[in-house]
């Protein structure tokens, strides 16, 4: 079924001719050679792994309890181990590993960890957890047609946490953010990537954190699977456009907002981009509504003025003074 503003019937052969075309696009796209994980390992590099102390909040039997924290930070070692492989693997480990600044990601490499490895943002850092490189804003006009994006970039594994320990403690890790400064506007996730072709996030468990647990936009050529939300406080993946060939598949678990976002038009300061959103295949969407979580998919469109952009700029889009953005999904 395709939706949008006026929806034509559809049969169920156009239906699965179109997931069919979506989905060889996709794995067309998408780097799916794994490293060899002992060779990528991050363990290589845990001499460079810095010690350093902070505070927790977390519930207790009797209010909050406020923790003190001695801990490495993995920052380093996870980019010695990208620049030497151009990949990285964080094997289970009886501890967390603690990382206080984005790790960031160029075209062609690979994060994967242990699926029961976990990974936590340092309290105050408020910076997302995963990027990739290129981010671009689309927050004063439409992506210029000549931003480069960063491709064949796969998340794999791990459990992901902002350390939003109840429904009201987000131990100072709120907006999510690109990086700590400079960073790219109104970006809003624990992984986030922006300006990317041919990218697949699988198998991540994202753990109480208070952005959005998936940040996609300007995006195409996208694989999103196998990803669990654990008390998660806000969007499970959010899709700002524009975004096109994308798969979203076997989504599981608990969000405090939207389960699954489409977002052509969106709030300014939660959207790095604006855009037409289409030819998306979503399969297997389970929410847990039983549990105090939301079950839905939302499908956004909207108009979105660029003040600051010329008739002239805009007409190189092929579009109008006022850009309407209409969103199709097909299930």
């Amino acid at each position: 079924v395709v939706m949008g503003a006026v929806a034509p019937a559809h049969s169920d052969s156009d239906a699965d001719r179109l997931s069919g075309e979506i989905e060889t696009r996709v794995r067309q796209a998408i780097n799916v050679v794994d490293p060899v994980k002992r060779e990528a390992s991050v363990e290589q590099f845990e001499e460079s792994a810095v010690t350093a102390s902070w505070t927790e909040v977390w519930p207790g039997t009797d209010g909050e309890t406020i923790r003190e924290v001695t801990g490495r930070l993995w920052n380093a070692p996870i980019r010695m181990a990208l620049a030497k492989h151009g990949a990285v693997f964080l094997p289970k480990r009886d501890e967390p590993y603690y990382i206080n600044d984005p790790v960031v990601l160029k075209s062609g490499q690979w994060l994967c960890a242990d699926r029961e490895a976990e990974i936590r943002l340092v309290p105050g850092s408020n910076t997302c957890m995963v990027r990739n490189e290129s981010l671009v804003s689309g927050q004063s006009g439409p992506i210029p047609a000549d931003a480069n994006p960063d491709t064949e970039i796969t998340i794999e594994g791990g459990i992901w946490t902002t350390l939003a320990t109840s429904p009201t403690q987000s131990n100072g890790n709120v907006h999510g953010r690109s990086a700590r400064r400079p960073e790219v506007p109104s970006c809003h996730g624990v992984i986030i990537l922006s300006n990317v072709r041919g990218v697949a996030i699988r198998n991540v468990v994202v753990r109480q954190s208070r952005a959005h647990a998936v940040q996609l936009s300007n995006c195409r050529e996208f694989l999103v699977e196998g990803v669990v939300f654990d008390e998660h406080r806000r969007d499970g993946i959010h899709v700002n456009g524009p975004a096109s060939c994308g798969i979203i598949r076997d989504i599981r678990g608990v969000t405090g907002d939207d389960f699954v976002a489409l977002n052509a038009w969106d709030w300014c300061h939660t959207a790095p981009a604006f855009g037409p959103i289409h030819h998306i295949l979503m399969e297997a969407i389970h929410g847990s509504p039983q549990l105090g979580g939301t079950d839905e998919i939302r499908l956004l469109p909207g108009t979105k003025t660029f003040a600051a952009v010329s008739y002239t700029h805009l007409r190189a889009h092929e579009t109008q003074e006022e850009i309407s953005y209409a969103v199709f999904c097909l299930k």
